[in-house]
């Protein structure tokens, strides 16, 4: 019996109406990752570039999902103006330079 919608089920059925990992078609209990409607065992879920398995931090660019590394090496690489320094997270743009936030500063004061 299903203890949520008290519907009798035998195993088999039980079985057909896990939820199935997006990965590799396995059924799934205990956690999962939820990606974009997709779930996932924890070991399955991994970078679209690199393959590895995605423990925490993942970004997503041109609708794959990365580690930060291949994030790192797949986005353009801006350089603050000011610092030199790689620009990662909010920036500000200005006459097509970036800037950190911190680094924007008026040019007379």
């Amino acid at each position: 019996t299903c203890r949520k919608s008290g519907v009798l089920r035998c195993r088999r059925c039980m079985e057909a109406a896990r939820p199935r990992c997006g990965a590799c078609g396995e059924g799934l209990s205990g956690q999962a990752v939820d990606f974009e409607g997709r779930v996932f065992h924890p070991g399955c879920f991994a970078c679209d570039d690199c393959s590895k398995t995605i423990s925490s931090n993942y970004r997503v660019f041109e609708g794959r999902k990365l580690c930060p590394r291949c994030h790192e090496r797949a986005t353009p690489k801006k350089l603050c103006e000011r610092c030199k320094q790689h620009v990662i997270g909010q920036f500000v743009q200005l006459e097509g330079k970036a800037y950190h936030p911190d680094c924007l500063r008026c040019s007379k004061c």
